[in-house]
């Protein structure tokens, strides 16, 4: 694999990115209309997480959250980050530390990220998905733990009804294969079935962690209060 064949990959990615971007703000879309939250899986009409007003998104809207979940700063951060690990590391040895090897790194990382959000974002369209994770108001860390964890694998759907997490499911279990077309066969010493599992446990993590995200922020000096979601 060579350098230029990669950024050529990396780049045409970028520009299809880029170009859909513009396309989704081109589209006039009518503002969506409110619809009444439903009740959530496991919760009484008591539970203050369901006494809100719901604004499903619109097309364009989640093709903006899919842009944003690629190339937001925090994810810039993190493929930097990633990269530099995998160098230091010498993951996967078989690229070596010649010059071009931090580049196919970094393309490696970015693209994985790139196909796995745009292909979330072509399941959500069709099924009608919503790619937000919504707080709850719970109070007592083993209910909110549940609730994380509930509503990653059950999703909004765009009448304000739940739904399974079928794009998620999908790119979990389905993002193992598709990276090991580009990667070294003998990198992975798991399986794609439990790459697939860890991926969704970072998923509930993930959510888990933005759901006591202002609590944490609460306890933060300002200037370190620049997490957010």
């Amino acid at each position: 694999m060579t350098l230029l064949r990669v950024a050529s990959v990396g780049t045409a990615l970028i520009l299809a990115q880029f170009f859909g971007s513009i396309s989704a703000w081109a589209q006039q879309d009518p503002d969506p209309a409110p619809a009444i939250d439903q009740l959530a899986p496991g919760s009484s009409s008591s539970d203050p997480s369901v006494a809100n007003i719901y604004f499903p998104l619109t097309f364009k809207q989640k093709w903006l959250f899919s842009v944003e979940q690629v190339f937001g700063p925090s994810r810039i951060a993190g493929y930097a980050m990633h990269t530099m690990f995998d160098y230091a590391f010498d993951l996967p040895h078989q690229w070596g530390r010649e010059g071009d090897s931090l580049a196919v790194r970094g393309l490696s990382n970015f693209g994985t990220n790139l196909i796995r959000h745009n292909l979330q974002f072509a399941i959500q369209a069709l099924d009608h998905e919503d790619p937000r994770y919504f707080r709850s108001n719970l109070h007592g860390g083993f209910k909110r733990t549940k609730y994380a964890v509930l509503h990653t694998l059950v999703v909004r759907k765009d009448d304000g009804s739940w739904m399974p997490a079928y794009s998620l499911l999908v790119t979990d279990y389905g993002m193992p294969y598709l990276v090991r077309q580009w990667q070294p066969e003998r990198m992975h010493a798991l399986t794609d079935f439990e790459a697939g599992t860890m991926g969704l446990g970072v998923s509930m993590g993930s959510n888990l962690f933005y759901e006591v995200l202002p609590d944490l922020k609460k306890k933060l000096p300002k200037t370190f209060r620049l997490i957010h979601r």
